[in-house]
Protein backbone atom coordinates (compact mmCIF):
# COMPACT_ATOMS: atom_id res chain seq x y z
CA UNK A 1 0.00 0.00 0.00
CA UNK A 2 1.42 3.58 -0.79
CA UNK A 3 1.96 6.23 1.25
CA UNK A 4 -1.00 8.32 0.07
CA UNK A 5 -3.39 5.28 0.50
CA UNK A 6 -2.38 4.73 4.03
CA UNK A 7 -2.60 8.64 5.25
CA UNK A 8 -6.34 8.42 3.49
CA UNK A 9 -6.70 5.39 5.86
CA UNK A 10 -5.53 6.90 9.12
CA UNK A 11 -7.84 9.92 7.86
CA UNK A 12 -10.86 8.04 7.44
CA UNK A 13 -10.55 5.77 10.74
CA UNK A 14 -9.97 9.40 12.43
CA UNK A 15 -13.16 11.20 11.46
CA UNK A 16 -14.99 7.48 12.05
CA UNK A 17 -13.68 7.60 15.52
CA UNK A 18 -14.59 10.89 16.10
CA UNK A 19 -18.20 10.47 14.99
CA UNK A 20 -18.43 7.53 17.39
CA UNK A 21 -17.41 9.39 19.98
CA UNK A 22 -19.84 12.26 19.15
CA UNK A 23 -22.73 9.64 19.48
CA UNK A 24 -21.65 8.32 22.36
CA UNK A 25 -21.33 11.33 24.64
CA UNK A 26 -24.81 12.64 22.64
CA UNK A 27 -22.89 15.60 20.41
CA UNK A 28 -26.13 16.30 18.16
CA UNK A 29 -25.19 16.51 14.59
CA UNK A 30 -28.48 18.63 14.03
CA UNK A 31 -27.60 22.84 12.85
CA UNK A 32 -28.37 25.19 15.17
CA UNK A 33 -31.18 27.10 14.61
CA UNK A 34 -32.09 30.85 15.52
CA UNK A 35 -35.30 31.25 17.61
CA UNK A 36 -37.26 34.41 17.11
CA UNK A 37 -39.46 35.82 20.32
CA UNK A 38 -41.71 38.37 20.00
CA UNK A 39 -42.31 40.62 22.93
CA UNK A 40 -45.02 43.46 22.75
CA UNK A 41 -48.41 44.75 24.33
CA UNK A 42 -51.78 44.55 23.08
CA UNK A 43 -55.13 45.91 24.67
CA UNK A 44 -52.64 47.19 27.45
CA UNK A 45 -51.23 43.78 28.49
CA UNK A 46 -47.42 42.64 27.84
CA UNK A 47 -47.44 39.20 25.67
CA UNK A 48 -44.11 36.72 24.66
CA UNK A 49 -44.32 34.59 21.57
CA UNK A 50 -43.83 32.33 21.79
CA UNK A 51 -44.59 31.93 26.06
CA UNK A 52 -41.91 28.77 25.84
CA UNK A 53 -38.86 28.72 23.95
CA UNK A 54 -38.06 25.30 23.21
CA UNK A 55 -34.31 25.49 22.22
CA UNK A 56 -31.47 22.76 21.39
CA UNK A 57 -27.55 22.81 22.42
CA UNK A 58 -26.02 25.70 19.88
CA UNK A 59 -29.26 27.25 18.95
CA UNK A 60 -29.23 31.22 19.53
CA UNK A 61 -32.41 33.00 20.72
CA UNK A 62 -33.67 36.62 18.67
CA UNK A 63 -36.11 38.76 20.88
CA UNK A 64 -37.66 41.32 18.79
CA UNK A 65 -40.26 44.53 20.33
CA UNK A 66 -43.35 45.56 18.25
CA UNK A 67 -43.89 48.14 20.66
CA UNK A 68 -42.58 49.62 23.83
CA UNK A 69 -38.84 49.70 24.91
CA UNK A 70 -38.38 46.32 26.46
CA UNK A 71 -35.14 44.80 28.70
CA UNK A 72 -34.88 40.68 28.81
CA UNK A 73 -32.55 39.40 31.93
CA UNK A 74 -31.66 35.63 32.99
CA UNK A 75 -31.20 36.37 36.76
CA UNK A 76 -29.12 34.04 38.88
CA UNK A 77 -26.33 31.60 38.22
CA UNK A 78 -28.00 29.77 36.01
CA UNK A 79 -28.40 30.83 32.22
CA UNK A 80 -28.03 28.63 28.87
CA UNK A 81 -25.76 31.03 27.82
CA UNK A 82 -23.29 31.94 29.81
CA UNK A 83 -21.14 30.18 32.91
CA UNK A 84 -21.12 33.47 34.61
CA UNK A 85 -24.43 33.88 35.85
CA UNK A 86 -26.83 36.48 34.93
CA UNK A 87 -27.64 37.71 31.97
CA UNK A 88 -29.49 40.91 30.16
CA UNK A 89 -29.95 43.08 27.32
CA UNK A 90 -32.15 46.20 27.28
CA UNK A 91 -33.43 47.72 23.30
CA UNK A 92 -36.32 50.20 22.31
CA UNK A 93 -38.81 49.14 20.18
CA UNK A 94 -38.28 47.23 16.77
CA UNK A 95 -34.49 46.66 18.11
CA UNK A 96 -33.30 43.27 17.77
CA UNK A 97 -31.21 41.33 20.03
CA UNK A 98 -29.86 38.07 19.62
CA UNK A 99 -28.48 36.13 22.55
CA UNK A 100 -25.25 33.98 22.52
CA UNK A 101 -25.72 30.55 21.11
CA UNK A 102 -26.77 28.12 23.89
CA UNK A 103 -23.22 26.54 25.75
CA UNK A 104 -22.83 22.80 24.17
CA UNK A 105 -22.23 22.03 27.70
CA UNK A 106 -25.69 23.66 29.08
CA UNK A 107 -27.42 21.24 31.16
CA UNK A 108 -30.83 20.01 29.82
CA UNK A 109 -33.45 21.65 31.80
CA UNK A 110 -35.73 24.96 32.60
CA UNK A 111 -34.25 28.49 32.77
CA UNK A 112 -36.83 31.29 33.95
CA UNK A 113 -35.98 34.90 32.62
CA UNK A 114 -37.70 37.59 32.79
CA UNK A 115 -39.38 40.04 30.10
CA UNK A 116 -39.70 44.09 30.98
CA UNK A 117 -41.56 46.06 28.57
CA UNK A 118 -42.43 50.20 28.94
CA UNK A 119 -45.90 50.26 27.83
CA UNK A 120 -45.77 54.17 28.71
CA UNK A 121 -46.28 55.24 31.90
CA UNK A 122 -45.26 51.42 33.46
CA UNK A 123 -43.41 48.76 33.49
CA UNK A 124 -45.35 45.89 33.17
CA UNK A 125 -42.99 42.00 33.44
CA UNK A 126 -43.36 38.08 32.55
CA UNK A 127 -41.37 35.10 33.43
CA UNK A 128 -41.65 33.13 31.16
CA UNK A 129 -39.26 30.18 30.29
CA UNK A 130 -36.25 28.48 27.73
CA UNK A 131 -36.68 25.04 27.73
CA UNK A 132 -33.56 23.06 26.49
CA UNK A 133 -33.96 19.83 25.06
CA UNK A 134 -31.91 17.24 23.10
Amino acid sequence: MSYPAIARSIAVLKVAVLLSACSLIGIQQAAAEVIQVVVGISNGRIYVKPEEIDARRGDTIEWVSQNGAYLITLPGARTPFSTLGAYSFERVPGEHVVSAPVLLQTPLGRYKYNVRVDSGNQFQVLDPWIIVRN
